[in-house]
């Protein structure tokens, strides 16, 4: 590993680039304090907000760093040299990627953002040729959370990819973004992959002027862009335990019945974490889509009801014939940027805003529980539609992110069961008049899963070229590859019936 030090503040075309940078105009300025360096630089400090102190303090218990792959046929053979140019660039237009995280002189748990000085990057070259063992590694490094930088760039060349444009001589690069989870979500980590491939192609074509580069706004955290909640908001009832009790079920505590020797044969083995990645290719996808549309579900409320139905059905045969019902609990990750005020700025907000809200699927225990399919769908889709219209995410953030950022982590599995992140379509990484010399092949991503607090399964969900793709986590600690590979199958296999008009 290689940390190179840049300063941003001394060379004339940093400075002219950092002469730009200014408290903004649309925030109180008390949220932010400047300092001077040597170099007459401003630096940026300010205090991390609920839902970033949250994902810092997962990050201390030592989970939630994300890793993030971009796999692209480039047209060029791509440097060293040229990458560092392009991140100098990135950095510039990002001061996000310029934070540490210190403590600040009250109690804990309550930390500050403050720019590093000298500014370092952390740009790797790795000859490994195994993608999923480089970002199972990557997820499970740490950062110098004090001294920065709280990202960093592997580069892989493969040797196994098609060649593209005119001469066919294009070669095949793997970016893996890793990054502390307060720094970005998902939503945030697109643009930022999209940034660097915009300043990486300006380089390559000789075209890049560091001193033009501007800096987006940095704002306050996400909490101080939303709306306070309104008393008179339409309340969601959480009751789902309606009916007789003894017709329940709860999904962990039966998955922990029926898998309790694998679960105890597995529990000294080593900490890591799998995926497997499926996809439905192009022309099924569209079909899933029409399906999808002409029943009124989202994309995320099918595969919702997929998983709910794939994860009833590795279980089913060790239940009770009288349980008619079980109750799956799944977290899904929500934009709150859906929530601040309709301005460009605050809907590209520029940091972490995904939070985790709860939903509990009633799965029917019935003897074809496809046949449920979409009315199951339809219920996700619709539980999640009203919770987003009646502001409940609002109310959520701002009760149990505190609640989280205190509670001492509980031992075992988290009932929620399934945690499911739709990233939507990533094609737009790639800016159509850059897609000569650059092709999106791949964007396969991991973040660690333990066994306390964790779910079982992670589902993330994209699109891709018009193809849905889905990664499926799992602890290997707690779940066998066989029972991963049975609960994937399951969930592609359903999606693949219903793309069949």
């Amino acid at each position: 590993m290689e940390k190179i030090l840049i300063n941003l503040g001394c060379s004339k075309q940093s400075s002219d680039a950092l002469a730009e940078i200014r408290p903004s105009r649309m925030v109180d300025p008390g949220h932010f304090h400047f300092q001077y360096n040597d170099c007459l630089k401003m630096r940026y400090e300010r205090k991390l907000g609920p839902l970033e102190t949250m994902y810092h303090v997962y990050y201390i218990r030592g989970v939630d760093i994300y890793a993030q792959m971009a796999t692209l046929m480039c047209e060029k053979f791509v440097t060293k040299a040229e990458v560092t140019e392009a991140m100098v660039c990135l950095l510039k237009r990002h001061p996000m990627l310029r934070m540490t995280i210190k403590e600040t002189d009250k109690e804990y748990p309550e930390f500050k953002f403050v720019e590093m000085n000298p500014v370092k990057l952390d740009i790797q070259v790795s000859s490994s040729c195994d993608k999923e063992t480089l970002l199972h590694d990557e997820s499970c490094k740490s950062f110098a959370v004090k001294d920065g930088p709280l990202w960093r760039l592997t580069i892989v060349r493969n040797t196994n990819g098609e060649p593209i444009g005119p001469r066919a001589n294009g070669h095949e690069f793997s970016f893996v973004f890793c990054f502390h989870h307060s720094l970005a979500d998902g939503i945030y980590l697109r643009t930022l992959f999209a940034d660097f491939i915009e300043f990486l192609d300006m380089v390559q074509r000789e075209t890049i002027d560091a001193s033009s580069v501007k800096e987006i706004e940095i704002l306050p955290a996400i909490e101080y862009l939303l709306p306070l909640l309104n008393p008179n908001r339409r309340v969601v009832s959480l009751d789902c335990n309606s009916g007789d009790p003894s017709k329940f079920i709860d999904a962990l505590p039966a998955y922990e019945a029926h898998f309790y020797d694998e679960i105890e044969q597995l529990r000294n083995q080593k900490q890591s974490t799998k995926s497997i990645r499926s996809h439905l290719q192009s022309t099924k996808s569209k079909k899933f889509l029409l399906q999808c549309k002409q029943n009124s579900v989202t994309v995320t409320g099918a595969c919702i009801a997929a998983s709910c139905i794939a994860f009833g059905q590795l279980i089913k045969s060790s239940i009770a014939d009288d349980v008619k019902v079980l109750m799956i609990p799944v977290e899904i990750m929500v934009n709150m940027r859906r929530y601040t005020q309709q301005n460009s700025l605050y809907q590209a907000y520029p940091g972490v805003a995904a939070v985790h809200l709860p939903l509990t699927v009633k799965l029917p225990l019935v003897e074809n529980p496809r046949e449920h399919f979409w009315y199951l769908a339809k219920q996700c889709t619709d539980d999640i539609n009203n919770k987003i219209i009646s502001g409940y995410p609002l109310e959520y953030m701002s009760t149990e992110v505190a609640q989280e950022i205190h509670s001492t982590p509980n031992t075992g599995k988290s009932p929620y069961v399934l945690c499911i992140t739709n990233m939507s379509t990533v094609d737009g990484i790639v800016k159509p008049n850059q897609r000569a010399r650059f092709q999106l092949k791949e964007f396969p991503a991991m973040t660690q899963i333990g066994i306390d607090d964790m779910p079982i399964f992670y589902v993330g969900i994209l699109s891709m070229a018009q193809e849905l793709h889905l990664d499926i986590g799992h602890c290997q600690r707690y779940t066998s590859q066989s029972t991963a590979a049975k609960f994937s199958w399951n969930v592609m296999s359903m999606l693949q019936n219903y793309s069949n008009l």
